[in-house]
């Protein structure tokens, strides 16, 4: 490793967000410090960790790869579509997962719907699987482009470090932690894409960007728009029920905080979303035929500023790589602790062993979060599997949970299965309905049908919690979670106790708070 001004500016900025860390340790005094920060989060800190959570460097280098590629309107579906799940989730479900007193983005599953844990333990295991395992092994990959390229080591060493250091400081200080920094990387890791963004811009041409080649608005409407709308939707709809948001949603000190720091945060993501396609567009003159055009933008910040401006401006990037990585160790952490270990394996567990399960989980998510990076060495794909995995199972449970009173456990479970089934199938085997068309203007719709396998397996889970709600009744605890998740009046009750029993058991209604 070379010793220069940049891996200097890069360490300094390490050291600084390691001290947070160890800050935020003398806050932790048990399960609900670490994971959900004592639901004590106020509004800046949730504001600007929500922010962080989704411009993290991964997809914003994830979406620059796909406006050098593929063009503008395609970029500018991964962030505007991760904006828009935030302020859809802000309207749909914050305010109901807080009045139901859910503490985890699946506790909503259990809480809404169970006559039994087991729809919680089955949620939180999916959540685990789709954000600890590929999220987390994406966005290692975008935080090791950094650290790569400040450091001036291979790829793979700078995975694991990468790894390292935020789940060092993940395990350190949990939540706290983890809202402290993002807070601090919002507004750095903002102020790095501009800038960077501004001198790439005056050096290729401001009058060369917004070519109607680049941002071709006709094809959205055709087969050639199948990428944007897939893009688009899964990053959109698939990411509602996201543990990382989830966590922080859980973690503020009220619903209203909760609910104004998503729209604020969403909107914020939104108007930024549309920078990548602009970078893309413009890094198309400077390189020809990229082994990974999401490693691009820091191609030229590295070879093209000053030392000095890219250090400082590689480090503002590689506070938002970061910003996702440790939330999702945290919140998936927190859902397979809670609704699998505690609410149905030990009941009785101690504080001291779950935080130390906590920590081991934390450490086990950046290992294999570590390995898929260096195995993969591309974000995208694992980004969209994620949300794949989490749009053909958990979203359309949480859409009728919130609006359909009629919507029980066993249709809940029934969809979970059958469109992860459908999902998997679909996968390994292809699609046999596939089928093409140019009549009528459904090239669109066919090319939608037969190639992007969430389609036909969210049709499928939705028709059969559809179906299920009709043939099977709720259980009176699952009308009641209903009635509850509407009545404003539990908008400002106490802070759920974590790891109580406070929560809906077969046969009783929720506690008097």
């Amino acid at each position: 490793m070379a010793f220069d001004i940049k891996t200097g500016i890069y360490v300094v900025y390490l050291l600084f967000v390691l001290g947070i860390a160890v800050y935020s340790y003398g806050k932790i005094d048990g399960p609900e410090d670490l994971l959900v920060a004592g639901f004590e989060l106020p509004l800046p800190f949730v504001t600007g960790s929500l922010i962080a959570s989704l411009l993290t460097a991964t997809y914003f280098f994830t979406a620059v790869g796909l406006g050098f590629n593929t063009g503008g309107w395609e970029a500018t579906a991964v962030l505007t579509g991760l904006g828009s799940t935030m302020i859809l989730g802000g309207i749909i479900w914050t305010k109901p997962l807080r009045r139901l007193r859910g503490w985890t983005m699946s506790d909503y599953y259990y809480r809404r719907f169970g006559e039994s844990k087991i729809i919680g333990a089955y949620a939180g295991v999916l959540m685990w699987v789709a954000f600890n395992i590929f999220l987390v092994g994406a966005l290692t990959t975008g935080g090791a482009y950094i650290v790569a390229a400040v450091l001036n080591i291979d790829f793979t060493t700078a995975v694991f470090i990468t790894a390292a250091i935020t789940a060092l400081y993940s395990m350190l200080g949990g939540l706290w932690a983890v809202a402290y920094t993002d807070t601090l990387q919002a507004f750095i890791g903002l102020a790095g894409l501009f800038f960077g963004a501004f001198l790439l811009f005056g050096d290729v041409g401001w009058g060369t960007l917004g070519g109607t080649s680049h941002w071709n608005v006709p094809h959205l409407l055709t087969a050639s728009g199948t990428t944007f709308w897939a893009f688009f939707i899964v990053f959109a709809v698939g990411d509602l029920p996201a543990a990382d948001i989830g966590q922080r949603v859980a973690g503020s000190d009220s619903p209203d905080t909760a609910r104004k720091a998503m729209l604020v945060a969403g909107t914020i993501i939104v108007i930024v979303g549309f920078l990548p396609g602009f970078i893309g567009e413009a890094l198309q003159p400077l390189y020809s035929n990229p082994e990974n055009a999401e490693r691009l933008f820091i191609q030229y910040i590295d070879s093209e500023m000053h030392p000095v401006i890219g250090g400082i401006v590689l480090s503002s990037i590689g506070a938002a790589a970061m910003s996702t990585l440790d939330s999702a160790y945290v919140a998936g952490t927190a859902c397979l602790l809670k609704n699998g270990y505690l609410d149905v394996i030990n009941p009785d567990a101690s504080d001291d062993r779950l935080m130390l399960y906590s920590r081991i989980l934390i450490g086990f998510s950046a290992l294999v979060g570590a390995l898929l990076a260096a195995y993969f060495q591309k974000a995208l794909f694992l980004s969209v599997l994620t949300f794949d995995l989490i749009f053909v199972t958990l979203v359309p449970p949480l859409i009728f949970g919130v609006y359909w009173k009629q919507t029980n456990e066993k249709a809940t479970m029934l969809s979970i299965t059958v469109g992860l089934v459908t999902y998997i199938l679909l996968y390994q085997f292809g699609n046999p309905l596939a089928f093409t068309s140019d009549a009528f203007g459904l090239s669109l719709v066919a090319s939608m049908w037969s190639t992007v396998n969430w389609v036909p397996s969210v049709l499928l889970s939705t028709t059969a919690i559809v179906v299920g709600s009709y043939v099977w009744k709720p259980a009176d605890t699952s009308l009641d979670a209903y009635e509850r998740q509407h009545d404003p009046s539990h908008d400002h009750t106490d802070s759920p106790e974590m790891f109580g029993n406070a929560t809906n058991q077969p046969g009783q209604t929720y506690a008097e708070d």
